[in-house]
């Protein structure tokens, strides 16, 4: 027996008797990996959860969200925060429950 037989032979009996440690992570195939703005979505019985990872170009589509203090020093007036929600739970991400009524959004 050559000696990287012997080797490899070896190698194959060790990892056959040894307790296994390794594990592997699951791996989806929705590509969402590859998508810049993901949205991670929560139902529960008495609410949703949307937690948003967005994408620096799609900060127009949720403007509605953006935090006042990304305007300071701005001469842009913007709505009061519960004006942007509710125009946010009309115009952007609507969750409507079985009944037809759209429920309204706050900003965590």
């Amino acid at each position: 027996m050559t000696r990287a037989v012997f080797i490899a032979t070896a190698i194959f009996i060790a990892s056959c008797i040894l307790p296994n440690r390794a594990c592997a992570d699951w791996i989806t195939f929705s590509a969402a990996e590859n998508a810049p703005t993901i949205a991670e979505i929560r139902i529960n019985k008495d609410h949703v959860k949307v937690d948003l990872e967005i994408f620096v170009d799609d900060l127009v589509t949720f403007h509605f969200l953006l935090p006042d203090e990304f305007f300071e020093g701005s001469d842009i007036k913007r709505p009061s925060l519960a004006v942007r929600m509710r125009e946010f739970s009309d115009e952007g991400l609507q969750i409507v429950t079985n009944d037809g009524r759209k429920l309204q959004a706050e900003l965590d």
